[in-house]
Order: C-alpha cells, then structure tokens, then sequence
C-alpha cells in the first residue's frame, strides 16, 4: 500500500474521514473532515 492514496470514512451522508494517507492529503483531504466534501465531484469509486 506504500505510495497507493488511502482513505478510510464510513459510507453515510453525515461520515467523517477518520484516517487518510499522505498520498491523499494532496488533494486538501485531512482527517476530521466532513466526508461529503471529499466526494462531492467525483466518482465515489472505490478500489
């Protein structure tokens, strides 16, 4: 998983981002944060 971008929040419309990578706070993603600002814009796929 070293250099893969990893973000851990639950699956409801109120979640929070519990845990993410480095790899993913490139993209301004921190935890705490509301997990609707996250994927708002994209594809909600997950790998």
């Amino acid at each position: 998983m070293i250099g893969n971008p990893v973000l851990v929040c639950g699956a409801s419309d109120r979640a929070v981002v519990s845990s993410c990578s480095y790899e993913v706070r490139r993209f301004w993603v921190h935890s705490a944060m509301p997990a609707s600002n996250y994927w708002q814009g994209r594809s909600g796929r997950v790998q």
